[in-house]
């Protein structure tokens, strides 16, 4: 298990090795055992510049091992893990070492003292090789509606590409580089929900992220689509009088309050109320609403449908009110009106 002088020795194995358990004792609390299924990195040093590193593989049953040219037995006694092994030239070799939880890695000496060989040292560690995951993204739906964005359910799921380990750890979904959620695994699988207005109208790419464990590398899902719709919108207007005099039509404010189709969401942008082809003027909308009056002789005297058209936004489509009657007449004429 060593580049001897003059001998390439190489180290091809699979180890079986039933579990690492904690001996029992009567005074300390039992080690908790060292779960070893899986595969791991050996890596040796006689002292001499022969040294090497090749992979092992734990499975469940039996407590042999076998490499090319040499084959043994693994013993275990709670952290200490010890082999003896014969090579093909009948060396024979001992392995023991203890087990580091911080490290996650096993480390020791080894040595070989036969009469069919020479007295040789040296040290050797042994660290867990993490397993490849493979990390996949399943949305609820394609297509949500800006504001509505909280019934999309993000599911995610990471497996390993061999055996039967759970991943554990977090899983990220992100938009490039917007983090969306951070969801904890439970039996490899979790889920989240986005937020009502987590992302703009828009078509988005999203990816979900496996941040790795101390036994499996980190993977990333394929891509799956998103479209964020345009919310709709309603448009209300308000007169403050439904006749002025001509020459005081500044008497009359137009108010209006635009609503998105989902509560917590706010109208920006602005309306233009019009008659008919004739812009009367434009609201610059705060928190959704706005107001403007007229200026003084504006309209002529007569009877005017009044509309208020919201331009809409990213996030929300353009509306229209219903209509406003709006009638101007002569001064003479509202103050006979108005005697009567």
């Amino acid at each position: 298990m060593r580049l001897r002088r003059g001998v390439a020795v190489v180290l091809m194995s699979t180890v079986t090795l039933g579990g690492l358990m904690a001996a029992p004792a009567s005074a300390a609390p039992k080690p908790q055992a060292v779960q070893v299924a899986g595969t791991w990195s050996l890596t040796w040093d006689w002292g001499d510049g022969a040294k090497g590193t090749a992979p092992i593989t734990f499975v469940s049953k039996g407590h042999t091992f076998s490499v090319t040219g040499e084959s043994g037995i693994w013993t275990t006694s709670g952290e200490s893990l010890k082999f003896v092994y014969t090579s093909a030239n009948s060396c024979h070799g001992t392995w023991v070492g203890r087990y580091a939880k911080k490290s996650n890695k096993f480390s020791g000496r080894m040595s070989k003292n036969t009469k069919y060989c020479p007295a040789d040292s040296g040290t050797w560690s042994m660290v867990r090789a993490k397993a490849t995951s493979q990390t996949a993204l399943t949305l609820s739906s394609a297509k949500v509606t800006y504001g509505d964005e909280h019934v999309e359910h993000l599911s995610v799921t990471v497996s390993p590409t061999s055996g039967s380990s759970r991943p554990a750890g977090k899983v990220t979904v992100k938009v490039a580089t917007t983090k969306l959620c951070v969801i904890k695994l439970k039996a490899a699988r979790g889920s989240c929900r986005l937020s009502r207005k987590r992302l703009p109208a828009g078509t988005y790419s999203l990816v979900a992220t496996y941040g790795g464990s101390t036994a499996f590398d980190a993977s990333a899902s394929a891509h799956e689509g998103l479209k964020v719709s345009q919310a709709t919108s309603k448009t209300a207007l308000k007169l403050s009088v439904a006749k002025v005099t001509v020459g005081d039509e500044q008497r009359a404010q137009f108010s209006v309050t635009v609503s998105p189709e989902f509560a917590g969401s706010v109208a920006s942008g602005s309306v233009t109320v019009k008659s008919s082809t004739k812009r009367l003027c434009v609201i610059k909308l705060s928190a959704g609403q706005g107001s403007c009056r007229l200026s003084s002789r504006r309209l002529r005297s007569g009877t005017y449908s009044v509309v208020a058209r919201y331009g809409g936004n990213k996030n929300l489509k353009p509306s229209m009110s219903t209509a406003a009657t709006l009638t101007v007449v002569k001064a003479g004429k509202l103050r006979t009106t108005s005697r009567t």
